[in-house]
């Protein structure tokens, strides 16, 4: 292997393999880097380090993330959070001075994290939208930017993989942004509003790329696989079938009056479809975890006791999947009702008509971006009769927007490809005399 190629290549910013999204971009992100640094070596700073779906990449190494080591995830106290945190950048700053020989061998998670960072090559920051502000004090933007000021304090060369930023509430929080991606090699945005966003706080222009969502390049289990996962659900390929993803309330910080008018008007209008439509709809768990806050499954549970009518056409697939799994159930849908992000970009890339209901500005964005934004409502101004009327549109004519899709998501496979491009421009570029 040329010496001038990276051997260790660390990913930050990995939240939840229980988040189907989150790790197919993991396991994408790792692909694009692959195909410009084949023989690369991979750890992970991961906020639940215990998922099993990590184990189904062979070439990663998985650490505890900043956010695990302070315990941001559970019920101690903020500042038992906050001194964790502070004593940690402590030692994390001792550990850039320490003989290498005494970090290899140390039991300290926060020393061990001191040495991949001064013994990895390059830096990815997982795609997503990490950096958005969130509670009261924005705390989860705080604990994000971690590993970001951590990637610069090394001297390590950093590439934002492709995201979504913000929302921000305040002056600090787009200062704090600015100075920790302005000094990135390369940033990858998949939506205009981060794009103009970004532009907007003063991240230089010539570091910004658009780039699409990875997550039209994840590739199905087999046909096979999704018959028989179905089959135990009732499925029959001679039967009308429609996906769905519920989105759970995330937070105590958001509205459960918001949410609430959600799962009304979607019931309300599943309810109208099936007395009109014969087909069966089934509900999919997208993401399930890690915190009860983020498992759809209640939400799931809120809408079908709502839904009045016969329950043997609305079938909830209580069945946890790995990303590629659902990709290819989701295939054998006619059509598919979207509340997670990810859920209908596998839908669509698989060829399904996709409707999309979007509860922050990340998927309105990216639909903006690949020109599908009349296919999405948000989610706060899901009116019953508006949705409805979208939902007989997009069934009745459904071959007809397959077909307009597919040019798109041609579009968003061939930027799968370009990050790589560019990445490995821009690395061998830096390192020529």
């Amino acid at each position: 292997m040329n010496n001038t190629y990276p051997k260790k290549i660390l990913i930050v910013n990995v939240h939840s393999t229980l988040n189907a999204g989150d790790s197919a971009l993991l396991w994408l992100n790792i692909r694009q880097f692959e195909k410009i640094f084949p023989e690369a070596n991979f750890t992970a700073l991961v906020n639940y380090p215990n998922e099993t779906f990590y184990k189904r990449i062979t070439n990663l190494i998985v650490m505890p993330s900043p956010f695990a080591l302070i315990k941001a995830g559970t019920e101690l106290s903020n500042w038992k959070k906050i001194i964790r945190l502070v004593v940690g950048c402590m030692i994390m700053m001792i550990g850039m001075v320490l003989p290498r020989s005494l970090l290899a061998n140390t039991q300290s998670n926060w020393l061990q994290m001191a040495y991949i960072y001064r013994s990895t090559d390059v830096i990815g920051a997982v795609s997503g939208a990490q950096l958005v502000s969130l509670g009261s004090y924005s705390w989860p933007l705080i604990i994000s930017s971690l590993p970001i000021v951590f990637a610069h304090l090394f001297h390590k060369p950093l590439y934002i993989m492709p995201q979504s930023i913000g929302p921000f509430r305040w002056k600090w929080e787009k200062s704090l942004v600015k100075e920790i991606y302005s000094r990135a090699r390369l940033i990858f945005l998949r939506d205009n509003i981060s794009i103009r966003l970004a532009n907007e706080i003063g991240i230089p222009e010539r570091i910004i790329k658009f780039a699409s969502d990875p997550g039209f390049a994840l590739p199905a289990a087999s046909r096979e696989q999704a018959l028989e996962i179905m089959s135990g659900y009732g499925y029959m390929s001679d039967q009308h079938a429609i996906g769905i993803t519920v989105v759970s309330r995330l937070s105590r910080i958001f509205d459960r009056e918001r949410f609430d008018s959600y799962y009304h008007s979607l019931a309300s209008s599943l309810n109208r479809f099936l007395q009109v439509y014969e087909a069966k709809i089934y509900i999919f768990d997208q993401v399930t975890g890690p915190t009860f806050d983020e498992d759809d499954r209640f939400a799931t549970e809120i809408l079908l006791n709502m839904i009045a009518e016969d329950q043997n056409r609305i079938i909830h697939v209580d069945h946890r999947l790995n990303p590629m799994e659902l990709k290819a159930c989701y295939s054998l849908m006619d059509m598919f009702i979207a509340s997670r992000l990810h859920s209908g970009i596998f839908a669509m890339s698989s060829g399904v008509p996709t409707l999309f209901i979007g509860y922050n500005p990340k998927t309105r964005g990216v639909l903006e971006a690949a020109g599908l934004e009349q296919w999405m409502m948000d989610l706060d101004y899901l009116d019953t009769n508006v949705f409805y009327e979208l939902l007989r549109q997009t069934w009745e004519n459904r071959e007809s927007i397959a077909v307009k899709t597919q040019s798109v998501v041609m579009n968003c496979l061939k930027d799968f490809d370009r990050v790589s491009q560019f990445i490995a421009e821009d690395y061998f570029d830096a390192r020529k005399p």
